[in-house]
C-alpha cells in the first residue's frame, strides 16, 4: 500500500510538535484554556498542529478502511455464481408460492 500524501512532511511536523510541547501539554483545540492563550504562544500552536495531525491520521485510516471494504466487495462479486444465486432465489420463491415451503417468521 502506498504511503499517505502527507508522509514526507510528517517527520518534520512531529519534530516541530515535540519542540512546541517542551513548553507543556497543549490544551485541546478550541477549549476555553486554548482560547485564553495569547497569539503566538507555543502551546496554542502545538494544539493546532496536534489537531491537524490527528485529522490526517483519522482521514488516512478512513481511506484505508474504504479501500479494504471495496476490495472485499469486489472479491465477493467475482467469487459468486450469479446465475446459480438467481436460480436458487427463483426456486425458493416458487416453493413459497406453491406452499411447498413455509417461510419462517419471528414471533
Amino acid at each position: 500500500m502506498s504511503q499517505p500524501a502527507y508522509a514526507t512532511a510528517l517527520d518534520g511536523l512531529l519534530g516541530t510538535l515535540e519542540r512546541l510541547e517542551r513548553h507543556g501539554t497543549p490544551p485541546v483545540l478550541g477549549t476555553p484554556t486554548w482560547r485564553e492563550l495569547p497569539d503566538g504562544h507555543p502551546l496554542r500552536a502545538a494544539a493546532i498542529l496536534r489537531a491537524a495531525l490527528l485529522w490526517c491520521f483519522e482521514h488516512d485510516l478512513a481511506d484505508d478502511h474504504t479501500e479494504r471494504m471495496k476490495t472485499a466487495a469486489l472479491d465477493v462479486v467475482d467469487g459468486t455464481d450469479w446465475a446459480a444465486a438467481a436460480n436458487s432465489i427463483r426456486r425458493r420463491d416458487e416453493a413459497i408460492k406453491s406452499g411447498a415451503r413455509i417461510e419462517r417468521r419471528s414471533a
